[in-house]
């Protein structure tokens, strides 16, 4: 080997090393990084449009993690499909993010996570979810509608049996009456349908509230002691995302606790009040906060 050759070979080698170290390190999965992380929707089983992604992220000893920064990417199983990102940096609550997200069409999806920690560690995992279409839904309440209307024709034709083989009125009627509780139990079973769908567009409305930015003015006033000048418009624009919510009846009085807070603390923001300020934005991070998770455990619940 002549003395160019070798020196080609070697300058070679060296940009090759110079590559492999700059290139970046895969990120690993949460058990390889000594990590708990889970995925739970709402509503559950999901369903074509908007809904809630509840990203759960914990240390080994099962210890929340709540100020990772996530990227959330769900894409289909078959090719064509564009995929539905979506980004959260820090805010969460007992190591819970919450993730608005559409879902664009049924079928098959994979979601992938990925989280990273305060100290620059990349975790990511992948979740396999099956996605319920319109039209799934559609034949799921027509089945309901119909096996209830059966049951009332039914009624109504044991009517006509009772007054024809007994010639006892009584029985046909109490046939009747079953008849009838089978339309109630379809006007029920509808009722139901059109709550867990209202419970669905709440939970979304209330995930894409921008807690966060309570969350930001509360450690700024309390840790650092510093009022910024945007803190009154984002509160405001906070309250004006709260009202723009068509609200269940249960929640008037959580809300209007809620507003009355965000307005003295704006009040006192806007004068500049530090003290006033302090007690005032912690109040109203906590009540935000609690209002979240209250929305998506009835939300919850309903569906279960």
């Amino acid at each position: 080997m002549n003395k160019t050759t070798y020196y080609s070979t070697m300058l070679l080698a060296i940009f090759v090393l110079i590559l492999a170290g700059c290139a970046p390190a895969a990120p690993q999965t949460a058990s390889e990084a000594g990590l708990q992380m889970s995925v739970d929707v709402m509503p559950d089983p999901p369903a074509v449009g908007e809904g809630m992604l509840m990203v759960t992220l914990a240390d080994s000893s099962g210890t929340p993690i709540n100020d990772a920064t996530l990227n959330v990417q769900g894409d289909m199983t078959h090719a064509g499909m564009v995929p539905v990102i979506r980004d959260v940096e820090g805010g969460a609550e007992e190591g819970v993010y919450s993730v608005p997200f559409e879902w664009t069409m049924g079928g098959d999806w994979i979601v992938t996570v990925l989280a990273v920690m305060s100290d620059g560690t990349e975790v990511e995992q992948t979740f396999d979810l099956s996605v319920a279409s319109d039209g799934e839904m559609a034949m799921e309440h027509d089945d309901h509608g119909e096996s209830a209307e059966g049951d009332g024709h039914d009624g109504h034709n044991a009517e006509e049996d009772g007054h024809d083989s007994h010639g006892e009125d009584g029985e046909g009627h109490h046939e009747d009456a079953e008849g009838h509780e089978g339309h109630g139990e379809d006007g029920d079973g509808h009722d139901k349908e059109m709550a867990m769908e209202m419970d669905a567009e709440l939970v979304a409305a209330v995930g894409a509230l921008d807690v966060k930015s309570l969350h930001d003015i509360d450690v700024s006033v309390n840790d650092g002691e510093t009022i910024e000048a945007e803190f009154v418009g984002t509160v405001d624009q906070f309250m004006m995302s709260l009202s723009s919510i068509t609200w269940s009846e249960m929640y008037n009085d959580d809300i209007e606790a809620l507003n009355a807070t965000l307005t003295s603390l704006k009040e006192a923001l806007d004068a500049g009040d530090l003290e006033a300020a302090k007690p005032l934005t912690s109040e109203a991070h906590e009540m935000a906060h609690t209002l979240v998770e209250m929305v998506i455990e009835m939300g919850d619940g309903h569906d279960h």
